[in-house]
């Protein structure tokens, strides 16, 4: 079998799966119809697009020389000290 084939694992899926075809099982709009546990495919309403566009573009607005460049070998100082209270509040 050369590196390009794929080994046919049909024989393997259940009834159920054998009817889902394949866009069903790789399209990430759709996971909220089945419970997959292939490629990490969240349910897209749980993921926080909006928040995720605000907090870019404030960043990008509000320091954009340093918002795209390597940050400190310890990372920023704020994201340090909030994980430290948060390592002291949850394990003492």
């Amino acid at each position: 079998m050369s590196a390009t084939q794929e080994k046919d694992f049909s024989a393997y899926l259940s009834e159920r799966g054998s009817r889902a075809g394949d866009a069903l099982m790789t399209d990430p709009t759709s996971s909220k119809d089945y419970i997959s546990f292939i490629y990490g495919f969240p349910d897209s309403d749980s993921l926080p697009a909006a928040t995720i566009a605000t907090a870019t573009n404030d960043v990008l607005t509000n320091n954009p020389v340093w918002s795209l460049q390597y940050g400190p070998v310890n990372g920023p100082p704020a994201i340090r000290e909030a994980l430290l209270a948060k390592l002291k509040r949850d394990q003492g």
